[in-house]
């Protein structure tokens, strides 16, 4: 019999506290923002809600034939179509009196670039081996379209403002306690 890497006994179990639990069945909606009040989520998705109408109906064709020619570096170019999506419907509606907070602008850029990379794996125009080769390409491609909100004609959105947004993310996005792991260890033999 192969001994376990430790030397020391396993304990059976660790009394824990009864966790909150969550139930999530077909008919609960998850929201593509959670860090978002309820009315900046609505704003958020009617806006993102037009980009992907856009793909998938009237800009279908003229997309498909620009990824098609950007294969040296698609994901530029997906990253700058994207960019450039989210920045013209966000102005469009703030003409409109919309307004939006460039906080939300992130995890819209996100949908948006995960949309196009979808359309990438959908039209065969690049195999990804992988999801972790996929989530490698839609990070490249939303740090192009960051760069091209920069240097959209949205004046809210300033390298200045991406980096003091980043900052604040990486300050309030890092839990400091990390959650207690439950359950028991298994010892290869058993399984």
């Amino acid at each position: 019999m192969k001994q376990p890497a430790r030397s020391f006994p396993i304990p059976q179990g660790v009394p824990q506290e009864p966790e909150e639990q969550v139930v999530v069945d077909d008919e609960t909606e998850q929201s593509p923002f959670p860090a978002a009040s309820p009315e900046e989520a609505q704003m958020a998705d009617s806006i993102t809600s037009e980009i992907y109408m856009y793909i998938y109906r009237d800009g279908w064709d003229d997309i498909i034939e620009e990824l098609k020619g950007s294969k040296d570096n698609l994901a530029e170019a997906v990253g700058d179509m994207a960019g450039n999506l989210l920045s013209n419907e966000m102005l469009m509606a703030e003409e409109e009196g919309a307004e939006i907070s460039r906080e939300m602008y992130l995890d819209m850029q996100s949908g948006v670039v995960h949309q196009l990379t979808e359309v990438v794996a959908e039209k065969d125009i690049r195999k990804f081996k992988d999801d972790n080769e996929a989530q490698a390409f839609m990070g490249e491609a939303l740090t192009y379209a960051i760069n091209a909100n920069i240097d959209s004609e949205d004046t809210k959105i300033t390298r200045d403002s991406w980096l003091e947004l980043t900052k604040e993310m990486l300050r309030g996005g890092v839990d400091p306690q990390p959650r207690q792991v439950a359950g028991n260890r298994v010892i290869e033999e058993v399984v």
